[in-house]
């Protein structure tokens, strides 16, 4: 199938973006990626997805927030016992290479 016959626009993703890792280990890496049959479930699922997504860091959370920070991206904040981390959630729309 040549570019010309693909369909605009593939299968829609929620993907989870995170620290991960510890000391000089520590890197910014996408975690999850799950698919989604449409933009309307997969902005349902970003959407419960910041408020209770349980990242890798921190082990112990005392609370989050999250700010909405487009139309399909989460940016949440989460204090730890001894330190803070954040995460961000966003929607995405596969594309045809």
């Amino acid at each position: 199938m040549t570019h010309m016959n693909r369909p605009q626009g593939g299968p829609w993703f929620m993907l989870i973006e995170e620290t991960t890792g510890s000391g000089q280990a520590q890197r910014w890496k996408l975690s999850h990626m799950r698919p989604m049959p449409d933009r309307v479930t997969a902005l349902a699922a970003a959407a419960a997805a910041a408020r209770t997504y349980q990242p890798e860091h921190p082990k112990q959370e005392r609370q989050r927030a999250v700010f909405r920070t487009g139309e399909d991206v989460w940016t949440v904040w989460v204090d730890g016992a001894f330190s803070d981390f954040h995460f961000r959630v966003s929607l995405a729309q596969q594309e045809f290479v």
